[in-house]
């Protein structure tokens, strides 16, 4: 009976440990869903700009008013990641996404591109 009562005991507290465990993992699933919701727009404005710059679009070439507008990092970052390989890219969006203090660092140098070419327009330049 004893042995019986203590079997019990351990199932009940193992599966307490389960269910504390399984809702970790969501709210850490929950966390990550949140980060990723927030990088979002930055990840695709970053990706954007890549893009546009991979295809020599005008305004992103070397010689172009815009891209020199574009802050110095900003601009290595864009090209380094254009000469990755697409899997170390996926890598690079998905650590912009997990890691909140990459996407607020890019956020940052987007926000600056985006205050001097906003300020170079409105003087008509």
């Amino acid at each position: 009976m004893k042995q019986a009562v203590q079997g019990y005991q351990h199932r009940l507290a193992q599966q307490a440990e389960q269910q504390r465990k399984a809702q970790q993992q969501a709210e850490l699933a929950r966390q990550r869903e949140e980060r990723h919701k927030q990088a979002e727009p930055t990840v695709n404005e970053f990706i954007a700009l890549c893009r546009k710059r991979s295809l020599g679009m005008a305004g992103y070439r070397d010689s172009s008013a815009d891209w020199k507008d574009t802050p110095q990092q900003l601009r290595e970052q864009v090209d380094n990641y254009n000469a990755m390989p697409e899997a170390v890219q996926q890598r690079v969006l998905a650590g912009m996404k997990d890691n909140p203090a990459k996407a607020k660092g890019m956020a940052d140098l987007l926000q600056q591109r985006a205050l001097v070419r906003s300020r170079d327009h409105g003087l008509g330049m």
